[in-house]
């Protein structure tokens, strides 16, 4: 929890980053109207995401998942899911945009309004195995038991798209199997 912006991450002018099988979870920003982000704020640069799962952050603000604060802010999201986030001074729960560029494609985006920002994007259930716990029962996230694993059911799974960002190894370092999850 931050008292500001960006409970998990935070970028500002001319930064580019790169974030690939990992999980943004759990964070909240306290912020004031202008801030917001409970799990990304993105005050400007350029954030690629690929593999990424966004889930239970929350703001006081603006973008309960991901915010883009101004023109100098872009985001690109790639065979992610984002889901069970909340601003609750926002109708967007998922990503704020005021003024920046974002596309997401092939991925599982809770707000329905937001899945035409791109190309293949669901709005479903991802069905976690349990999303009240993200490290799971071990308290150690990147094990087999994190509760933001998806149930073998789970309808994204084969639902990815192959790109020149994809990698080889999900978050645990398995081989990613075809046609690929989100």
């Amino acid at each position: 929890t931050v008292s500001g912006s960006g409970g998990g991450v935070q970028l500002s002018q001319n930064a580019g980053v790169e974030i690939i099988n990992t999980v943004i979870a759990n964070n909240q920003a306290g912020g004031k109207a202008d801030d917001g982000g409970g799990g990304i704020m993105i005050y400007g640069g350029n954030l690629m995401m690929t593999h990424v799962t966004v889930a239970n952050n929350s703001t006081a603000s603006l973008g309960g998942a991901i915010r883009v604060y101004d023109s100098s802010g872009a985001v690109r999201i790639n065979n992610s899911i984002i889901w069970n986030n909340t601003a609750l001074d926002d109708s967007a729960d998922c990503i704020s945009n005021t003024g920046g560029l974002y596309q997401i494609d092939y991925s599982d985006i809770q707000d329905e309004k937001q899945t035409s920002a791109g190309f293949g994007n669901w709005s479903v259930d991802p069905m976690f195995i349990n999303q009240n716990n993200p490290p799971g029962d071990d308290g150690t996230g990147m094990t087999t038991d994190d509760g933001l694993m998806l149930q073998e059911s789970s309808p994204v799974i084969g639902n990815g798209f192959e790109t020149a960002y994809t990698p080889l190894f999900d978050i645990l370092g398995y081989p990613r199997s075809s046609p690929l999850e989100m």
